[in-house]
């Protein structure tokens, strides 16, 4: 299966570097450090779920983080979605 390049994708980009166009609500600081806290977030959650695999106990433990890990990416791809919304209103 191929996907559409972001080129190829409908909407105005920004070329990689250039400042957001002017009138816009985003701050690519703030999202850049919303972001990166998540990104954290997620690295400690993955730091903690270790155990032996044929562990029940450790099985739920996985389970546990991968659905925290799932909820947190989710989480993100809402902020990242949401800025480029706004950016493709401008």
């Amino acid at each position: 299966m191929t996907f559409p390049s972001p080129a190829q994708m409908p909407g105005s980009r920004p070329a990689p570097g250039a400042a957001v166009p002017a009138g816009t609500d985003v701050d690519p600081t703030e999202l850049s450090a919303q972001i990166a806290e998540i990104t954290d977030r997620i690295d400690a959650i993955a730091a903690e779920a270790t155990g032996d695999p044929d562990d029940t106990e450790a099985v739920g433990a996985h389970i546990a983080a991968l659905d925290a890990t799932a909820d947190l990416v989710d989480r993100a791809h809402g902020l990242l979605t949401d800025a480029l919304d706004r950016l493709d209103r401008v």
